[in-house]
């Protein structure tokens, strides 16, 4: 069952290589956090999140980040600890990085 979520994607990194017992693994870990905040008490803003994905999905992502996307993924709940695999990738818009100079407890200039 495929599940779909508004996030910002933040990085990714893909990895290519053959375990010692000769397997080629080959693929895409992805870093996202979703859009919707976090409901819990004792927690705010938004929490990063890691996946992963097949390598023609980086491809397809990998000029586009940071980016706004509607994020298709499954959950694997066959091991120990539940993997988050994205299936795909509708991208929005992209995400603007702005700086803020100043502390978080300072209060802002009055004009």
């Amino acid at each position: 069952m495929s599940n779909k979520v508004k996030v910002v994607v933040l990085a990714s990194s893909r990895y290519d290589f053959k375990t010692n017992e000769g397997q080629e693994l080959k693929g895409a870990k992805v870093y996202y956090a979703a859009i919707d905040k976090s409901a819990k008490d004792n927690f705010i803003g938004h929490k990063p999140q890691e996946a992963t994905m097949d390598i023609e999905i980086f491809d397809f992502i990998k000029d586009k980040i940071p980016a706004i996307c509607d994020m298709e993924f499954t959950v694997d709940l066959s091991t120990k600890t539940p993997t988050v695999k994205v299936t795909d990738f509708d991208y929005i818009a992209p995400v603007q990085w702005y700086a803020s100079v100043g502390s978080a407890r300072q209060e802002p200039e009055k004009k």
